[in-house]
C-alpha cells in the first residue's frame, strides 16, 4: 500500500489556503505583484484580522519575538494620495513646494508698499500664517512619507518571506509526491547510508507549523497596518487640504476687502485732489484779479502825485491850500490805501496758493501710495496667486482631500 501523509498535506492546505496572499504553483517564477493591494481584501480570510476602519497602526509580534518595525503615527499626516490608488507618492509635492515659493515672494513684493500703506495689515497677518501652514504640511509630508516608505518596505519583506517560504513548500510537495510514488518494484531505489538518523538541520513539525503560521500572521499584520495607515493618511489628505483652502479662501477675503479699502481711500483722495486742484485754479485767477487791480492803481495814482506836484509851481499867494488841493492829497492817500489793502490781500492769497500746491503735492503722493499697494496686491500678488498650478483631474475629488480644480492656491 502506498503511504499516506493526511497531516502534512493538512498544514500544508491550512498555509496555502490564501491564493491571493500566496500566489499559487510556481510562486518563484510567478511572483505576486498585487499583494499590497489586495491584501486589505484577502487578509480577513486568513486570518480575521484585518480591519479596515482601523484609525491606528498596531504593532505585532514576530515569530520568535520579534517585533515588526511598524511606523507609528507621529501626529496628523499630510496629504499623500486620493483613495484607490496603491502606491503612495508625495500628493501634491511640487504644488506645496509652488505654493511656498509664490507665499514668501508674495510676502517680499508686499514689502515694496512705501509710506503709511508699509503697515503690518490684516492681509500681512494671514500670509504669514498661510506661511507657516504650508511650512507645517511640508514637514507633515515628509513624516508621512518616510511612514508610508516604511511600510512599504514592511510589505515587501512580509511578500519575499511568503513567497520564499512558498517556494520551499513547492518543492517539499514535489518531493513527497515522488516519495508517494515509490513501491518495491519503482527502479532508482536503493539503500541510503545514514538514512534512518534525524538530520541535525530539521526542525519539528510545530517548529514549521509556527514559522509557516508566522509568515501568514505577519502578512496579515502588515495589511491591517497598510489599511489603517492609508485610512489615517486618506482623512489626513481630507483635513489638510480643507485646512490649505480655508486659508487660502481667509487670505483671498483679505486681499479683496484690503483692496475695497484701498480703492475707496483712492478714490476719496482723488476726489478731494480734484477740489484742491479747482480751488487752486480759482486762487490763481483771484491773484491774477488782485494783480491787475493793483497795475490799474499805477495810472491814477501817477495822475494825482503829477497834480499835486505842479500844482507846487504856483506863484506867491497863489500856492494855496484850495478845495482842489486838499481833493488831490485825499486822492492820493485812499490810492496808496486802496494799494496796500489790494497787496495785503494778494500776499494772503499767494500764501493760501503755496499751501494749496503742498496739499496738492501731498494728496498727488497719496494717491501715488495707494496706486502702488493696489497694483501691488491686485496685479502682482493676485497673479502669483492664480499661477499655483491646480490639481490634476484624478486627484480632484473631495475623499481625497483634493483642491477644487479651480482653486487659486
Amino acid at each position: 500500500m502506498r503511504p499516506r501523509l493526511p497531516r502534512r498535506r493538512a498544514i500544508d492546505q491550512r498555509v496555502l489556503r490564501c491564493p491571493e496572499l500566496l500566489v499559487g504553483e510556481g510562486a518563484a517564477r510567478k511572483p505576486c505583484g498585487r499583494w499590497f493591494r489586495e491584501a486589505p481584501r484577502t487578509s480577513g480570510s486568513c486570518n480575521g484580522q484585518a480591519s479596515a476602519a482601523s484609525a491606528q497602526v498596531p504593532a505585532g509580534g514576530l515569530a520568535g519575538g520579534q517585533q515588526d518595525p511598524v511606523p507609528q503615527s507621529r501626529g496628523p499626516a499630510v496629504p499623500l494620495r486620493a483613495p484607490g490608488g496603491g502606491k503612495p507618492e508625495a500628493c501634491g509635492g511640487d504644488r506645496k513646494d509652488h505654493k511656498k515659493v509664490s507665499e514668501r515672494r508674495e510676502q517680499e513684493t508686499r514689502e515694496n508698499r512705501v509710506g503709511i500703506d508699509l503697515v503690518h495689515d490684516e492681509v500681512e497677518q494671514e500670509l504669514v500664517k498661510e506661511a507657516e501652514i504650508i511650512h507645517g504640511v511640508t514637514a507633515l509630508l515628509t513624516r508621512t512619507l518616510e511612514e508610508v516608505s516604511e511600510q512599504i518596505r514592511l510589505n515587501r519583506s512580509a511578500k519575499y518571506n511568503l513567497e520564499k517560504d512558498l517556494t520551499d513548500k513547492s518543492v517539499a510537495l514535489t518531493i513527497d509526491d515522488v516519495c508517494f510514488s515509490l513501491n518495491n518494484n519503482s527502479p532508482n531505489i536503493q539503500y541510503s547510508e545514514g538514512a534512518g538518523q534525524v538530520d541535525p538541520r530539521s526542525v519539528s513539525l510545530e517548529d514549521w507549523l509556527d514559522f509557516s503560521n508566522a509568515n501568514v500572521e505577519k502578512a496579515a499584520r502588515q495589511s491591517h497596518n497598510s489599511l489603517a495607515l492609508k485610512a489615517l493618511v486618506d482623512r489626513v489628505l481630507s483635513q489638510t487640504a480643507s485646512d490649505l483652502r480655508r486659508q487660502c479662501d481667509v487670505v483671498d477675503t483679505a486681499f479683496q476687502n484690503g483692496l475695497k479699502e484701498t480703492k475707496d481711500a483712492r478714490d476719496k483722495l482723488a476726489a478731494h485732489l480734484a477740489k484742491v486742484m479747482e480751488e487752486v485754479a480759482s486762487q490763481e485767477e483771484n491773484i491774477a484779479v488782485l494783480e491787475k487791480a493793483i497795475l490799474d492803481q499805477e495810472g491814477p495814482a501817477k495822475v494825482a502825485h503829477t497834480r499835486l506836484e505842479t500844482r507846487r509851481h504856483r506863484p506867491r499867494v497863489e500856492l494855496c491850500r484850495d478845495v482842489a488841493q486838499h481833493r488831490l492829497v485825499r486822492e492820493v492817500q485812499e490810492i496808496a490805501h486802496n494799494v496796500a489793502r489790494l497787496k495785503e490781500v494778494l500776499a494772503q492769497a499767494q500764501a493760501e496758493l503755496k499751501g494749496l500746491n503742498r496739499r496738492q503735492l501731498a494728496l498727488q503722493e497719496e494717491v501715488q501710495v495707494k496706486e502702488s499697494t493696489i497694483y501691488i496686491d491686485e496685479v502682482l500678488c493676485t497673479r502669483m496667486r492664480k499661477s499655483i498650478p491646480p490639481r490634476d483631474g484624478g486627484d480632484q475629488g473631495e475623499g481625497a482631500g483634493g483642491l477644487r480644480p479651480d482653486a487659486g492656491c
